[in-house]
C-alpha cells in the first residue's frame, strides 16, 4: 500500500533541470564559500580544494606542484608527475595525457603570489625547510 502511495505521489512530481544560470550561481558561491575560508596559519585545505575547483588537476598532480612549475608570463602550471602520499615521494603520472600545460586566470596568479609570501615567512618563523620547493 505504501508504495503504491509512493508510486503516484512521485508520479506527478517534475524532476528540476539545473539551468545555465543555476550552475553558473552554484559554481560562484562554492568559490565564494571557498575563499571565505582562506587562513594560512589555520590551514592550507581551503587553498587546495579552491585550486582543485578551479584547474580541474587531480589532488596527487596538485600537490606535485612546486613554485618552478608556474609560469606567471603565461598564466599557467606545469603537471608532469604526481606526488604519492602514502610514500611521501612523486611518482610519474597516470599516462602522457596527465603531462600538461594547466591555464591559470589572473586571480589565481595573484593568489598563488600571496600564498608564496604567507609560505616563505611561516616557513621563516617556524624554521620549516620546503626543500622540494612544493606550492602546497
Amino acid at each position: 500500500m505504501v508504495a503504491l502511495l509512493e508510486r503516484s505521489f512521485y508520479k506527478n512530481v517534475r524532476k528540476a533541470h539545473p539551468t545555465i544560470e543555476k550552475v553558473f550561481y552554484c559554481v560562484a558561491s562554492r568559490n565564494l564559500l571557498v575563499k571565505n575560508q582562506f587562513d594560512y596559519h589555520k590551514s592550507i585545505v581551503p587553498y587546495v580544494i579552491y585550486f582543485l575547483f578551479k584547474t580541474g588537476m587531480r589532488f596527487s598532480e596538485l600537490i606535485a606542484l612546486t613554485w618552478d612549475d608556474v609560469d606567471e608570463v603565461g598564466e599557467q602550471v606545469k603537471t608532469y608527475r604526481r606526488y604519492n602520499t602514502a610514500i611521501h615521494k612523486f611518482t610519474p603520472p597516470k599516462n602522457n595525457t596527465s603531462i600538461r600545460l594547466v591555464s591559470i586566470t589572473s586571480d589565481m596568479l595573484s593568489l598563488l603570489k600571496t600564498l608564496r609570501r604567507l609560505q616563505l615567512r611561516t616557513n621563516k618563523e617556524l624554521n620549516i625547510d620546503n626543500k622540494n620547493n612544493l606550492i602546497f
